[in-house]
């Protein structure tokens, strides 16, 4: 029921908050807040239809999320994974300099400011159990497996929106495991969907 629950969550535009859409003209730093808390709350959900092996995430380990580039994304993961479990574990939050320092990230945040090592960072985590995520335009045609980006609509209530896309070659060179209906919820970027999780000794 749980993972039925979260789906439906998944499967459609989240509103950012509707207090965004009307404080956004009189203060737009709340706005914006609101839009980096939804995002981040957002990447959280991600985790929890991704699966990494037993191996690579261990049961009494904790799950590392590493930020590379600053911005109020970057900050509001880091203050969700403060009080909130990733994959039932405490998270530890890493903040990279460079793209050499992913050893043992299960996450990687690519923030706008990390455009110039964008190439050396998804080169970094090729083949690794690391999961890409990024809030810039342009990334996901990049390589970075799953990017949010904003809708202002005025349905079906007016106010800044928050939805994904999804790099499908990315995803399927990946050595996680991903919940199909998850692969079939985002925009697509970069070909047909791939038929399911691969088969790694991981679940979502």
């Amino acid at each position: 029921m749980r993972r039925r629950a979260l789906l439906a969550v998944m499967l459609c535009l989240v509103p950012a908050g509707l207090a965004a859409q009307g404080e956004g003209e009189r203060e737009p730093g709340v706005a914006r807040a609101r839009v980096a808390r939804r995002k981040a709350l957002f990447i959280e959900q991600f985790t929890r239809l991704v699966g990494w092996a037993q191996a690579s995430l261990p049961r009494e380990g904790p799950f590392i999320l590493c930020t590379l580039g600053s911005s109020d994304t970057a900050d509001e993961l880091a203050n969700i994974a403060s009080f909130v479990k990733f994959k039932q574990r405490p998270c530890e939050v890493r903040r990279l300099s460079t793209p050499g320092e992913v050893d043992g990230c299960h996450l990687l945040y690519l923030a706008a400011s990390a455009a110039a090592v964008l190439p050396q960072a998804l080169a970094a985590v090729a083949d690794r159990p690391v999961l890409t995520v990024s809030d810039t335009a342009g990334f996901a045609g990049k390589g970075v497996e799953f990017n949010l980006f904003e809708e202002v609509r005025s349905t079906p209530q007016p106010g800044v929106y928050v939805g994904f896309e999804l790099n499908v070659a990315a995803i399927k060179r990946s050595v996680l495991a991903f919940d199909p209906r998850l692969l079939t919820a985002g925009r697509r970027v970069g070909g047909a969907p791939p038929p399911g999780p691969r088969d790694g000794g991981a679940s979502p």
